[in-house]
This record gives C-alpha cells, structure tokens and sequence, in this order.
C-alpha cells in the first residue's frame, strides 16, 4: 500500500514537472515570436525610411536651418 501511494505521487510530481517544463516551452516560444515580430516591424520601418531617403521623399520634422546648427 505505502509503495502505491509512493509511486502515485512520483508519478504525478513527474506530470507536473512535465506540464511546468511545457508551460516554460510555450513561454519561451512566445517570446521569440514577439522578439521576431519586434524586428521584422524594426525593419520595415528602417527600410521604408531609407527608402524616403533615397527617393527624395524624406520630410524631416526638424527645420534645415536648426538641423545645420546642430552640426556647427
């Protein structure tokens, strides 16, 4: 009998290790995605402003003059 009550709670802390070994995997995938999805969005962004750049659509927020002042 004590060696069934043993072996069931052997039996069920290795589930739940199992389960909270998953929950960490799932945790972790999600933050890759995330960590993907903040990159790939970094990116477009970066290469539409260049894009700006290089087609001579770029409309800085900051007057020409004030920009030059900057650089003095």
């Amino acid at each position: 009998m004590q060696g069934d009550i043993e072996g069931e709670r052997d039996s069920n802390m290795g589930r739940q290790d199992d389960l909270r070994r998953a929950q960490w995997a799932l945790v972790a995938r999600r933050l890759d995605k995330c960590r993907e999805t903040y990159q790939n969005t970094k990116l477009q962004l970066q290469s539409k402003k260049f894009d700006e750049v290089a087609t001579g659509r770029f409309n800085s927020a900051i007057p020409e003059e004030q920009a030059a002042a900057t650089q003095e």
